[in-house]
């Protein structure tokens, strides 16, 4: 009894902090692609301000996108949890492709302003691909099982239901 209580009161305390820790590192990672980028633009040579606005995108889309990793939350139906789990899969695949692309760019424009060695080809590849894993979960899901969409369905409405009151 007194583990369950104490577990209790950390996990409370871990929800209150969980939100305004995620927004603070999402600020700095933000603050951090915007630092790079505005050191870039300030150069006076070509080189250098290439490489650091090229450094700046990878820090940018991980501000953005690195909450795409967190687990679906808990207490979920399992229809809904299903549902999201697969958006989930699309994001990351799609978020690891454009990562991928960042940092080609990054690598091309190379240290010093020097090319990387074809890196520019593969990260433009690799940014073409960057939609392709949500556009194709989109439409996979169409070919679920009827019933899978329709307990979605009916537990979003639950859901939303259960909000509005």
């Amino acid at each position: 009894m007194v583990w369950r209580g104490l577990m209790s009161r950390m996990e409370r305390r871990r929800r209150r902090w969980a939100r305004p820790l995620r927004r603070v590192l999402t600020a700095l990672l933000g603050a951090g692609g915007f630092a790079l980028a505005t050191a870039g633009a300030a150069q006076k040579s070509a080189g250098p301000q290439h490489a650091l606005m090229a450094e700046s995108v990878p820090v940018l889309l991980v501000a953005v996108g690195w909450q795409v990793w967190r687990p679906p939350e808990h207490g979920l139906p399992d229809a809904l949890r299903a549902r999201r789990v697969s958006r989930l899969v699309g994001l990351r695949a799609a978020f690891s492709l454009g990562l991928g692309a960042a940092l080609g760019l990054a690598l091309d424009s190379g240290l010093h302003g020097r090319p990387g060695h074809g890196a520019g080809v593969v990260a433009l590849w690799l940014a073409v691909a960057t939609p392709v894993p949500v556009l194709a979960e989109s439409v996979l899901w169409r070919f679920m099982p009827r019933q899978l969409r329709l307990a979605v369905r009916t537990a979003r409405l639950g859901r939303r239901s259960s909000h509005s009151m």
